[in-house]
């Protein structure tokens, strides 16, 4: 079973949300990663993807993510004050917005 972080409140633009197709649900990046958006109003933009670094921010609600290994590139997940930063992982972000 991968963790489970809790978030904070605050809101943020989407590239998806779970209330969209199951296309739009269920991701992948140009990495190679997979995002799944876990629930109604769960939303995912993904900010900036560079050969070093690909950083993503959880709007709202709960996603899972399979990061693909990759030494040389950094991924992070930015959700309120919490930041998440893996080289390969897989795991559950959930964020609660006031």
């Amino acid at each position: 079973m991968e963790p489970e972080i809790a978030g904070f409140c605050a809101g943020a633009p989407a590239l998806a949300s779970a209330g969209s197709p199951q296309s739009e649900r269920d991701f992948a990046l140009s990495d190679g990663s997979h995002v799944s958006l876990l629930g109604a109003g769960s939303r995912v933009e993904v900010v900036e993807q560079t050969a070093a670094l690909v950083r993503t921010q959880l709007g709202a609600g709960s996603a899972r993510f399979d990061v693909r290994h990759d030494e040389a590139r950094i991924f992070e997940v930015e959700s309120g004050d919490v930041k998440v930063r893996v080289l390969g992982t897989a795991f559950s972000l959930v964020r609660e917005v006031c």
